[in-house]
């Protein structure tokens, strides 16, 4: 994990700051500037609970079953909260606030899934590329 980890925050950062200058670019486009601090609100909210997630589990990783298990649960509860009074304020901005936020943490949260999937798979594969060529 310790090894894989610089590599996939930097393109973590790289997508972060394409969902941005997307949303931006969309907002702008439509004449609509007011309502780019909702989709930032959005993206900061994933933002923090990836972070905390990719921190969580590369602390979690040496720690034994159990304080890992209170680690993770402990996250669990951040991002919760995160997720949740990010929604809150946008929901105070109106219907369309709420819903450019929502869309805002969750191009950036599936992204940022998609991301993860694909560096565990190159990881497994480039583990399991040896053993092919000895045969």
């Amino acid at each position: 994990m310790k090894h894989a980890l610089p590599g996939i925050l930097r393109q973590l950062a790289l997508l972060l700051a394409l969902c941005l200058v997307l949303g931006g670019g969309l907002a702008l486009h439509r004449g609509e500037p007011s309502v780019l601090g909702a989709w930032l609100l959005g993206l900061g909210a994933a933002a923090v609970c990836i972070w905390t997630m990719v921190y969580r589990t590369w602390r979690s990783a040496s720690l034994s079953v159990g304080a890992a298990k209170a680690q993770m649960l402990w996250g669990l509860i951040l991002r919760l909260f995160v997720i949740g009074a990010a929604f809150f304020f946008a929901a105070r901005g109106g219907r369309a606030a709420l819903l450019l936020a929502v869309g805002g943490f969750l191009s950036f949260y599936a992204a940022a899934l998609a991301l993860f999937v694909r560096s565990a798979l190159k990881i497994s594969e480039d583990e399991t590329a040896p053993a092919a060529s000895e045969k």
